[in-house]
């Protein structure tokens, strides 16, 4: 993706907020909304609708780029596996294979968190801290749901 004149140190926060539609409607996926509410729908797009700080960044700022814009990437995925694992359109779906489709969602969503991680361990600007630190917060609540509910196929298989 061509990058915008405004600078390496924008980047991430771009990524961040972007990640953030994938994130909104990943966890209405997994809480059980079949289709994406108009609002969520209208963010969910490769544009950001959102002013970038003109901030002049380095190479570690690029790094911390490349790391977030990888997990908005690994969760852009996510999203696809869990929307694919509760298509309504696809019929009911065997267990066996809603679930690999929900493991494959978890290992991206955990990729994703990995990287975020890194980019949080790597920063020094509170306010990217305090943004990484909430998305994680998030991150982690769609992780755990996502994780139940695979928890859920898996009783339902043994019982």
């Amino acid at each position: 993706m061509p990058s915008r004149n405004v600078g390496a140190r924008t980047e991430p926060y771009a990524w961040l907020w972007r990640a953030g539609s994938h994130l909104q409607a990943a966890r209405l996926l997994v809480d059980g909304a079949t289709t994406l509410p108009p609002a969520v729908a209208a963010n969910h797009s490769s544009s950001p609708r959102w002013p970038l700080l003109p901030i002049a960044g380095g190479a570690e700022d690029a790094k911390l780029a490349r790391w977030m814009e990888r997990a908005a990437s690994h969760q852009t995925r996510a999203l696809a596996w869990l929307r694919k694992a509760r298509d309504p359109s696809a019929g009911p779906l065997p267990a066996s294979q809603r679930r690999d489709l929900m493991l494959r969602a978890l290992e991206h969503i955990l990729a994703a968190r990995r990287l975020l991680l890194q980019a949080k361990e790597s920063s020094a600007d509170p306010e990217l801290l305090a943004a990484l630190e909430a998305y994680l917060g998030r991150l982690e609540t769609i992780a755990r749901s996502t994780e139940r509910q695979l928890q859920e196929l898996d009783t339902a298989a043994q019982g």
